[in-house]
């Protein structure tokens, strides 16, 4: 091993994880994350850079995205929208976007996080996140779309309104 093949995998291990944060980590993902720091991989670096280092159009954008910020009335999704012109306004791609609806999922009491995306070419992409019990792969599986319990997203062909509606009504529909 070399400290670049470390510090790549120890990279893979940190962002699947959620930085040691999801269910999926379990006394082995400590010991392999250990055993590559043994070869020089360096956590501290790699969550700076993947967590802590982003471009000025992303952080823009984060911005947009926690002022248009909403909740169900149930309370049981938080919910938000960058729209196109947000995006042209701010010379921003979707790349840009990378980790804006785990801001989202950190809504007291919310269950569902949703992000949704109006692109340039009239289509909307929509990232879900969870927690607890709620599963956002069906949500995402109903529209075409794929993922895990946790983690799912899909694509419309709709306009960003109609966007809104029909996925907030999946969401009362699974949580």
């Amino acid at each position: 091993f070399s400290r670049q093949i470390a510090d790549c995998l120890l990279c893979a291990i940190v962002t699947d994880t959620g930085s040691y944060r999801f269910l999926n980590v379990t006394s082995n993902t400590f010991r392999v994350s250990a055993a590559l720091m043994h070869y020089g991989a360096c956590p501290a670096a790699i969550s700076e850079l993947v967590f802590e280092t982003r471009s000025w159009e992303s952080l823009k954008l984060l911005g947009r995205a926690l002022d248009a910020l909403q909740v169900t009335h149930d309370g049981k999704a938080s919910w938000s929208v960058l729209t196109a012109k947000d995006f042209a306004e701010l010379g921003a791609s979707d790349e840009d976007t990378e980790g804006i609806v785990t801001h989202i999922r950190a809504v007291r009491g919310s269950e569902v996080a949703i992000l949704l995306r109006e692109l340039p070419n009239g289509k909307v992409r929509v990232s879900l996140r969870s927690r607890g019990d709620a599963d956002v792969s069906a949500i995402a599986e109903r529209f075409g779309g794929g993922g895990h319990k946790a983690a799912a997203g899909c694509t419309l062909t709709m306009p960003l309104d109609e966007a809104i509606k029909q996925v907030l009504e999946a969401v009362r529909e699974y949580v």
